[in-house]
């Protein structure tokens, strides 16, 4: 896109969307419905695709109670980007990220599920294209019970021959894998106009009014030669179909990052999605402006007047960018009687781009109205880019995560509900990544894990070739790899080195299927076996190395959770 001036474009929305905005502040009683639906574009399935490798890097954190190795989601030759999470009501973790086929020009997405808190991960779905790629996606699950769980995945693709975006929302069988179908309506831009950004959001922990079960939502950021939308699209039947399509925002500047949360407390009742985005003067512009919208008194109403955040306190207009969002949704009130909603941003201290802080905006009663207030996460002289943010609702927490770039660390901190302390964030641990020197543009994510209410984290690495690897790592890793390895009672591997077969000698405390494989030094599996309904007995399996080449491998025995990880070195002399 050409850089231009900006005010060269006229404002407006995209698309002649309904687009007028509330200007007065709402009552705190929740008594709007939802409006009528509309129809939906279907569109065709994918491929699905299983495998069961993973693999873990040597962990540098030292002794920690919380956090353990990280862990490869998938070793691939493939460049992994745009990695996301989300947790769903039992536990389950699903992961999606972009895939890229340096030499082929082919792209793609993987999404992949662990059943064991993160320890070893399978695939649910995995497809590419020919001369496409796919700049961003994002995703949520929801359901309440096995039969009837959903993971919704939004993004764009586009044909890098014409340049056309498509822009889709799919939904899966988070149970089986199985495609099924679209729960928005898909759109085709032509060549000029492009979706920069998309979040999606779901609120099935806590439902808001109108919805039946519940409802899952997106915000998106769209580029047009003559202006530039934010749109938002909500399914308010669980997502069956698109029920309602807003205009949120138009302008005559440039939009590029957004995000989206949903908010609920108990005088807020209704529940409401909560957005913010970027507003740029130039399309290639570092840094820019923040604003922030909501739906004004239910999920399937308009959204109230945008308001600009950074301009509220000093030393941040015009400098900021990467805007997150979270918001507290459960059925409590904060100690304004109301709901409270948290931006974070990356500010631009000298303007330069060398001295980047997390800071953010606030607001305790941001269901009904539009006041918001300075915070700091961090702000030093080290460069702190790429924030994350999610609410726990069982705990009250803000959850915060960034890169801190200097260093190359990736910390967590947390601050409760009400920001009695605002600026004062408590840091659960200061690098919850392994390596510091694979770290570049690691784009980290967060979530909660309901089933245990601790979090769950992924992001990018650098691996062979600058090719991004998807890594993750848990809260409760530590402890969820101690008990599966308590499930073993003794194991070993034997003669090590080895040069044609080597022994393997387990005994289990119960019956079960186990899984051999043993992983080459970049992550592939280069055997594999099954030994099924092994039982509390001695077992010695032997297993033929002859035609590997001689060097260092990992032997792991699994079955639901990891049970035994054992260098293996193969020498032929």
């Amino acid at each position: 896109m050409t850089t231009q001036a900006q005010d060269s474009r006229p404002g407006g929305i995209d698309e002649s969307i309904n687009s007028q905005n509330s200007t007065s502040q709402k009552a705190q009683s929740d008594t709007r419905v939802i409006n009528a639906p509309v129809g939906k574009i279907m569109q065709g399935g994918v491929e699905v695709g299983k495998d069961e490798t993973v693999n873990l890097s040597e962990n540098n954190k030292g002794a920690s109670t919380q956090y353990f190795n990280d862990v490869i989601i998938e070793s691939s030759a493939l460049d992994q980007r745009n990695v996301k999470i989300s947790a769903a009501f039992n536990g389950w973790l699903y992961s999606a990220f972009t895939t890229s086929n340096t030499s082929t020009g082919n792209g793609g997405i993987t999404i992949r599920r662990s059943k064991n808190s993160g320890i070893t991960w399978s695939t649910l779905s995995s497809f590419s294209y020919a001369n496409t790629r796919f700049p961003v996606i994002d995703i949520v699950v929801a359901g309440t019970d096995t039969n009837n769980l959903v993971l919704y995945i939004t993004g764009v693709n586009v044909n890098t021959t014409s340049n056309v975006h498509i822009l889709w929302f799919d939904k899966y069988n988070a149970t089986t894998g199985t495609f099924a179908g679209n729960w928005a309506s898909s759109k085709t831009y032509p060549t000029g106009n492009r979706v920069n950004d998309i979040a999606i959001a779901s609120d099935y922990k806590f439902p808001a009014f109108g919805a039946t079960p519940y409802s899952v939502a997106a915000l998106y950021s769209l580029y047009t030669p003559s202006i530039d939308s934010i749109i938002y699209v909500v399914s308010a039947n669980g997502g069956t179909n698109q029920t309602y399509r807003y205009g949120v925002a138009g302008t005559g500047y440039y939009s590029r990052k957004v995000d989206l949360a949903y908010g609920r407390s108990l005088n807020g009742s209704n529940g409401r999605y909560f957005g913010v985005w970027e507003q740029l003067a130039t399309s290639n512009a570092r840094n820019g402006n923040i604003y922030t919208s909501r739906s004004s008194s239910t999920i399937g109403g308009a959204w109230i007047t945008p308001k600009n955040l950074d301009s509220i306190p000093s030393g941040m207009a015009g400098f900021c960018r990467n805007p997150v969002i979270a918001v507290q949704h459960n059925n409590i009130n904060n100690d304004s009687s109301a709901t409270t909603a948290l931006v974070l941003v990356e500010r631009d201290f000298n303007g330069n781009g060398t001295d980047y802080d997390i800071l953010g905006m606030y607001n305790k009663t941001a269901h009904y109205t539009n006041r918001w207030y300075r915070l700091d996460v961090i702000n030093t002289s080290e460069k702190d880019n790429q924030p994350h943010i999610a609410y726990d609702p069982a705990n009250n927490n803000f959850l915060a995560v960034y890169h801190d770039s200097t260093n190359h660390k990736l910390p967590y901190k947390v601050n409760g509900m009400n920001l009695a302390s605002p600026n004062t964030w408590g840091a659960i641990t200061t690098q919850y990544n392994d390596l510091t020197t694979n770290i570049i543009n690691p784009w980290p994510r967060v979530d909660i894990n309901p089933s245990v209410v601790k979090t769950c984290h992924v992001w990018n690495s650098e691996g062979t070739a600058g090719k991004g690897v998807a890594l993750f790592d848990a809260e409760n890793l530590y402890t969820s790899v101690k008990e599966a390895t308590e499930i073993t009672i003794s194991s070993s591997v034997y003669p090590n080195p080895a040069s044609t077969f080597v022994n393997l000698s387990f005994e289990l405390k119960n019956v079960q299927d186990v899984t051999m494989n043993i992983y080459d030094a970049l992550g592939n599996v280069v055997k594999h076996e099954v030994y099924y309904g092994v039982n509390n007995n001695t077992e010695i399996r032997t297993i033929n190395i002859a035609d590997l080449s001689d060097g260092v491998y990992i032997l792991k025995l699994s079955s639901d959770k990891v049970v035994f990880s054992k260098k293996l070195v193969k020498a032929s002399n």
